[in-house]
């Protein structure tokens, strides 16, 4: 079992706030890439035909979203079932 632990705001952090500061240096540090993507394991079922992975992009504080993706095994290979959105900001 995966559990994820994530901490919810609204809105964008005030200025003066560490938060603020550590979100600053990241974005200067990563000026390059427009998106940070992070992948979880995937996690198969018993049989091995189904597979489920979470994936979480970031692009800014008020732009980013979590989802979970389904995937099926077929005879050409993996291919997505279902998209669940868990998270939007």
């Amino acid at each position: 079992m995966v559990v994820l632990d994530t901490v919810l705001t609204f809105g964008p952090p005030s200025p003066k706030s560490e938060t603020a500061r550590r979100l600053l240096r990241f974005q200067q540090a990563y000026a390059p890439f427009p998106e940070l993507v992070g992948v979880s394991h995937v996690a198969f079922s018993r049989d091995g035909r189904m597979a489920a992975v979470y994936i979480e992009r970031f692009s800014d504080v008020l732009s980013a979203r979590g989802d979970v993706t389904i995937l099926e095994r077929t005879r050409d290979g993996w291919r997505v079932k279902r998209g669940i959105t868990l998270w939007i900001s």
